[in-house]
Parts: C-alpha cells; structure tokens; sequence
C-alpha cells in the first residue's frame, strides 16, 4: 500500500527549498537589486523539477517525496505549472486548501485533487543514502551558500580612529589663505 506524504513532511520539503533556492539565487544573483523576481525564479524552479525524472525538487527529493500524476507517472509541463500556480489559491485564504488534506485518504491538498496528483513517499530502499543524512546535507549547502555570499559582498573600509566609514576627502576644509 503506498503511503502519502503529509502536511508537515511536505511543509519542511517547502522550506528546504526557499532556503536553499534563495541561497542559490542570492550567491547568483548578488548585487542585482531584483527581489521581485525570486518568487517567478522558485516557481520555475518547482515547476522544472517536478517534471524532471527527479519528480520533485531538492527539499522533495531529500525529504523523500516524489509529485506524480494520479496514475504513478510523470506529471506534464503544463499540469506541474497549472498545480504550482494552484497553490496560491491553497495558500491565500489562510492556508485552508491545506486542510482538504485531512479529508482525502490520499493527502491531497486542494491544488493537489485539481490537477490530479499525488505526493507518495519513497520507500526506504529507493531513497538515496544521503538521506538518511538530510539535516547535514541542508545545514551544509545553507553554510556553504551563505559563507560564499558573506565573502562576496563588498566591503566598506572603516576608519578605526573616528568609527565610521572611511572618506578619501578630509573632514574639514582648509582655512582660505590670504595673500600678504
């Protein structure tokens, strides 16, 4: 019998992955002043992966989930955009399309049942080795990504007898010389 992923394992699969893609996209993209582009960058990023022979993304794979259609396979470009889109409408009244979950013997939630798919769990022999250490795996790609842009950003020259930030001009103007 196959055994869905619940709400909580596929809410930590979420946050593996904004973490994670933010990280990503923030040692990419530092220095570009284009937040509003992030949720358009994670959308396709879920999109892709779902499709992909992955059949889910990264916060997916290393919480052992897998997104398919209602029939075990591949969901298409279309209905893996059509479910992701979807979530908005599961998300923004306050999250009740989430509770359908608990309704659904499949653990559904509602974007889920309209695009027909469903989110089994891998079963532990088909995981990858490297989940059994998920938590480092995470903790080491959120360091990693997070050290790299701590090193890339620029750094402002202090002046360490005044506190402040370095100035190539001086801080008074030279009194005006009179000649004799």
């Amino acid at each position: 019998m196959t055994e869905y992923a619940g709400f909580w394992r596929r809410f930590l699969a979420a946050v593996l992955d904004v973490l994670l893609v933010s990280s990503v996209l923030d040692f990419l993209l530092s220095g570009l002043e284009i937040p509003y582009l992030y949720p358009y960058l994670l959308l396709a990023y879920w999109i892709f992966t779902e499709v992909s022979p992955l059949q889910g993304s990264f916060g997916k794979w290393l919480m052992g989930i897998r997104v398919c259609a209602e029939n075990g396979g591949r969901l298409s470009l279309g209905k893996a955009a059509f479910r992701n889109v979807a979530k908005i409408a599961t998300i923004v009244p306050f999250g009740l399309g989430f509770l359908y979950m608990l309704l659904n013997p499949r653990r559904q939630a509602l974007h889920d049942a309209v695009c027909k798919a469903v989110l089994p769990r891998i079963p532990s022999q088909e995981q990858p080795r490297v989940a059994n250490y998920r938590f480092f795996v995470v903790l080491g790609l959120l360091v990693l990504f997070s050290g790299i842009n701590e090193y890339r950003k620029p750094r402002t020259l202090v002046d360490t007898t005044k506190n402040r930030p370095y100035q190539s001009t001086p801080d008074h103007t030279p009194a005006a010389s009179t000649p004799d």
